[in-house]
């Protein structure tokens, strides 16, 4: 199979120490990495270093299901899922950074 590049670009007038804290800490994770569609993301653990592991809980809208997200970091990025997880980022920065 032959691999392919993905790239995502979100524009944001956050200053960068802001979004990488955002991205990275799981204390904002909480308020924008979600699955959309009224899912929740009730815990985050991260430990971002390459190798380090990341584990973040969602839990459906109807509070009948859950499930958790886990990987781990390395130099190669996570490409499916991510343009709707960078919108919910750039609103949570705008909304930070006003």
């Amino acid at each position: 199979m032959t691999a392919k590049t993905t790239i995502l670009t979100r524009l944001s007038d956050a200053p960068r120490e802001l979004v990488f804290e955002c991205w990275l800490k799981p204390e904002h994770l909480l308020h924008w990495y979600s699955a959309g569609g009224g899912w929740t993301t009730p815990y985050a653990e991260t430990d971002p270093k390459t190798g380090g592991r990341f584990k973040i809980g969602f839990a459906a809208p109807d509070g009948k299901g859950s499930f958790d997200f886990t990987g781990t970091y390395s130099e190669e990025q996570q490409r499916h899922g991510w343009g709707a997880m960078l919108e919910n980022l750039n609103t949570y920065l705008e909304r930070k950074a006003a």
